[in-house]
């Protein structure tokens, strides 16, 4: 291979920027497990939570630590490790238990499953999505057939795989966490967050206070307050400090200035 060559060099380099944010991760890991080992909570913590933010997403690893969050006596942080360990994995069964605990610690109902919640626990919303999109090329190809070959087999065929791939697809979209949840924040203050009629903090406006570990749909903004809707329907002004998006952001580079 000749690195003199701009178009090697270049894709050297990238592959070398690469190895080094895998191994930059890995090592974030695994210093985060051993400070775990050492009994130094409050860094393993903020090391899990530095590679989740430089890495792809992964159940597993916000399940860890959902029980370091738990052995430290903190609920609320639990229960959105295991909240978005159910967003990327919702047949993760232990994480459905382990938040189910956690919301009886903060005194908070876990809602009940729905046939959304089952079929996304039952198959993977790629999977539906990816065997969807095929059956609905397979389908869209056996319907053009008869006009580019003058053959007129396959159009029941390829009609009904194209209605089952678009169904399948539209079940994804409407059974996938990652979507259904996306406007989803918790409240990890640790006095909770008043709720408010209008978005000031005046005392007369306030509705209720909003406990650790409750989940709320968010409706709009106006500068540092959310308008969101609680399970029940109650809508209200909350701040948006006082809360974290229940879909995890974006992974960021493991090297990026902190």
């Amino acid at each position: 291979m000749n690195f003199r060559r701009p178009f090697f060099r270049v894709f050297a380099i990238l592959l070398a920027v690469q190895a080094t944010g895998l191994l930059s991760c890995a090592d974030l890991l695994t210093e985060a497990r051993d400070r775990l080992a050492n009994g130094e909570r409050e860094a393993a913590a903020a090391l899990f939570q530095r590679h989740l933010d430089s890495a792809a997403p992964s159940a597993a690893i916000y399940y860890e630590l959902g029980q370091l969050q738990d052995s430290a006596d903190k609920s609320a942080d639990a229960a959105l490790a295991y909240s978005r360990t159910l967003l990327l994995d919702p047949a993760f069964t232990p994480a459905r238990e382990a938040l189910q605990a956690a919301n009886r610690d903060l005194g908070i109902p876990t809602p009940p499953l729905d046939w959304r919640d089952k079929v996304a626990a039952a198959v993977p919303a790629d999977v539906l999505t990816a065997a969807g999109a095929l059956a609905f090329w397979a389908g869209a190809f056996l319907l053009l057939a008869p006009l580019l070959w003058n053959k007129k087999n396959g159009r029941v065929t390829g009609g009904f795989l194209l209605v089952l791939g678009s169904a399948s697809v539209l079940l994804s979209w409407t059974t996938d966490p990652r979507i259904l949840d996306a406007r989803e924040v918790m409240i990890l203050h640790a006095t909770g967050a008043p709720l408010q009629r209008t978005p000031t903090e005046d005392p007369s406006g306030k509705i209720t206070t909003l406990a650790p570990g409750t989940l709320i749909t968010v409706l709009g903004t106006s500068g540092r307050w959310f308008h969101g809707q609680l399970p029940g329907g109650q809508q209200g002004w909350f701040l948006q400090e006082s809360a974290k998006p229940l879909l995890p952001a974006p992974p960021q580079s493991a090297n990026s200035p902190r």
